[in-house]
């Protein structure tokens, strides 16, 4: 591989070094093959499929094949570049640290439902390698339930939020996002209002919170633990 990372959907260079006692490399055939199935590519820079691969000359005895538009049937199988009797073979093997795919915004699913909590669900059904997702209301980190699972050679995604905001808290941006190897990828980032009850809500905590305070620090004899409701005795 030409390049330290390659990323699926987009442009990928193998390169090949040929030596002969000329220097010159115009004697004999240059031949491609590779791919799914394994087949002929190119001869010659004449390429049978020029819209998928194409060759150019690098210098000296040295080539590059471009596969345009790198997907699933180019990794994990053989490449081998000849010259006259003379070839070289090697595996194309998919890994973390040399192959990405970064999913576009059209490529995910997502729902956001507000009632009294913030119910949300991500789904990326292409990714790799295996990213790490997080989430965060108002600034605030927030628990997710991510589940992930193999497709072919990538991955697919679930990500899950439940999540009830603080009452003095219910307004913020929902901020849902991953890293995809060395790629930040936000598949959520939207504007939010939890607090058609608000009102409600603070009424019952301080309700709640008059109650507390009345059985736990008045002094009055008369007043007791079951006593919050009724008027002391005269």
């Amino acid at each position: 591989m030409k390049s330290n990372m390659t990323i699926f959907g987009k442009t990928a260079e193998l390169e090949s070094a040929i030596s002969d006692y000329t220097n010159s490399c115009n004697g004999n055939i240059r031949q491609w093959y590779g791919g799914k199935p394994y087949d002929f590519l190119c001869r010659n820079g004449d390429c049978r499929n020029n819209a998928k691969y194409f060759e150019r000359t690098e210098g000296m005895c040295k080539y590059t094949l471009t596969i345009y538009n790198f997907s699933e049937n180019d990794v994990n199988c053989e490449y081998t570049c000849s010259y006259g009797v003379h070839r070289s073979r090697k595996m194309l093997k998919l890994d973390g640290q040399h192959f990405t795919y970064v999913p576009s915004m059209n490529e995910v699913n997502y729902t956001v439902k507000v009632q009294d909590t913030v119910n949300a669900t991500v789904f990326i059904p292409k990714v790799y390698p295996s990213p790490s997702c997080q989430a965060f209301f108002a600034d605030k980190k927030i628990t997710t339930i991510t589940n992930i699972s193999s497709v072919g050679y990538l991955y697919e995604t679930e990500i899950q939020i439940v999540y009830t905001p603080p009452v003095d808290n219910c307004k913020g941006v929902l901020n849902i996002n991953c890293t995809i190897g060395s790629t930040y990828f936000t598949p959520v980032y939207q504007n939010v209002t939890v607090c058609p009850e608000f009102g409600k809500r603070i009424k019952e905590k301080c309700n709640t919170s008059n109650l507390a305070y009345k059985t736990t620090y008045s002094s009055d004899p008369a007043w007791t633990d079951n006593s919050s409701d009724r008027l002391p005795n005269t």
